[in-house]
């Protein structure tokens, strides 16, 4: 298993939302009512590093527009 907190959840099928590329969860303390974090289901160490060119844009449309 891995150490990443996100990689934790996904492993363990914490998420409320999904799609093949992203899950989404509401964070364990969230900022405001209805505060989710979405996150590729690929594993990025650092913000530095580049994710697979796929990935932004699909994550981006399992997150919902107000």
């Amino acid at each position: 298993m891995s150490a990443c907190p996100f990689c934790k959840r996904i492993e363990a099928g914490e998420f409320d939302y999904f799609d093949k590329h992203s899950v989404a969860f509401q964070p364990l303390s969230p900022v405001t009512r209805g505060h989710f974090l979405v996150v590729p289901r690929h594993h990025v160490t650092t913000a530095l590093e580049p994710p697979p060119p796929i990935v932004p844009g699909q994550t981006t449309r399992l997150a919902p527009i107000p």
